[in-house]
């Protein structure tokens, strides 16, 4: 069982309504989390969110029935469920096995209140994410008696109802985890340390922290994740997590020139390859690496593809709107404006985003 605070975000979806009088709304909290007031703290949080940001439609499709209610009942309900189904944490804290980190939960409550009459933000992470980490701290050392895998400080607990810690350099990873700078190699089931920089990869999971595997024409290494402005080809490449994709002719977004619908020769309609023509297609997806391997009316190989081009050019501009790309003095169609890293923003909202959050 993996730590999470699916108990919490559950019943803060429950506690959505469709916003009651002004009169009846209560001020808003400022959540203060003792070791005995957890429940009755998340409620205060996850009604003033779900009276001010939430709509009465989205409690009934979270819920499945129609309900009406107060925010001082939403507070007694939302507690009551919280207790509910932080049972069995509270049967661990009160066993020793299990403490609840009242920082951790603090701070987690603190970025999930919605500000004052404000509902949305436009950020480049919402305000929870350090929520994923659960607010209760396993105390039961490797070795010890437990339960539940929370309550193993390190690790997991094993099927003999033991703390286990992770598998360490050469042992086995039946899991597929592996403890801190290793990885579990899918092809000999033991944990690996990480690779560095410009080593072979095959996954971006074997690669230390900040580097993902590159995959080029001349094999795959480890490299640095890019950032923003630099080229890519998909979003595991940026730090930000964002690869801004360019445009094809007809607006369609590409990473790459194949990636780009050509035209048909003879019948003048779209193509990716030149199977789709009744001849040939003036951006193909045939392979090469030099351009003698490409067949006769193909004109010149453009990373490691086959392309086609009747239009002599010096530059960019000289080529028409269809043919983008000017390389050896032959216009080439293909993904207009390369991807760069860009930064990851978004539309943050205090209701459906939070619940969408807490109910994964």
């Amino acid at each position: 069982m993996r730590k999470s605070w699916a108990f919490p975000f559950l019943v803060l979806a429950l506690a959505c309504s469709s916003g009651g009088d002004d009169e009846d709304r209560l001020e808003r909290p400022a959540p203060e989390v003792s070791g005995d007031n957890y429940c009755a703290e998340l409620a205060k949080v996850a009604c003033y969110n779900m009276f001010q940001c939430c709509t009465g439609a989205q409690i009934e499709s979270y819920l499945g029935v129609t309900i009406s209610t107060d925010e001082r009942s939403c507070r007694r309900d939302v507690e009551l469920l919280c207790e509910q189904r932080s049972a069995v944490y509270e049967y661990a804290v009160e066993q020793g096995t299990v403490s609840l980190s009242v920082e951790q939960a603090q701070s987690c409550l603190d970025s999930l209140l919605a500000p004052e009459e404000q509902c949305f933000a436009f950020l480049a992470e919402a305000p929870w994410s350090g929520c994923s980490a659960s607010p209760f701290e396993g105390q039961v050392s490797s070795g010890g008696d437990c339960l539940y895998t929370f309550e193993c400080a390190n690790g997991f607990c094993g099927p003999d109802r033991k703390c286990q810690a992770l598998p360490q350099l050469g042992e086995e990873c039946p899991t597929g985890v592996c403890a801190s700078s290793l990885f579990c190699n899918p092809t000999t089931g033991l944990c690996t340390p990480r690779k560095d920089r410009d080593d072979d990869c095959q996954y971006s999971s074997e690669c230390e922290a900040g580097l993902f595997c590159n995959f080029t024409p001349d094999g795959a290494t480890c490299e640095p994740l890019r950032n923003v402005g630099q080229e890519c080809s998909s979003d595991a490449q940026c730090e930000s997590g964002f690869c801004v994709p360019g445009l094809c002719d007809d607006g369609s977004e590409c990473f790459q020139d194949s990636d780009c619908p050509g035209i048909c020769e003879t019948s003048g309609t779209a193509c990716r390859r030149s199977s789709d023509c009744p001849g040939l297609c003036q951006v193909s997806a045939e392979s090469c690496s030099t351009r003698w391997e490409c067949p006769e009316l193909y004109q010149l190989c453009d990373n490691g593809s086959c392309v086609i081009s009747q239009e002599s050019c010096i530059d960019h501009e000289d080529c028409p709107e269809f043919l983008e790309i000017c390389a050896n003095e032959a216009c080439l169609g293909g993904c207009q404006s390369r991807p760069v890293c860009g930064e990851s923003l978004a539309v943050v909202d205090y209701c459906s985003d939070a619940v969408d959050f807490m109910l994964r």
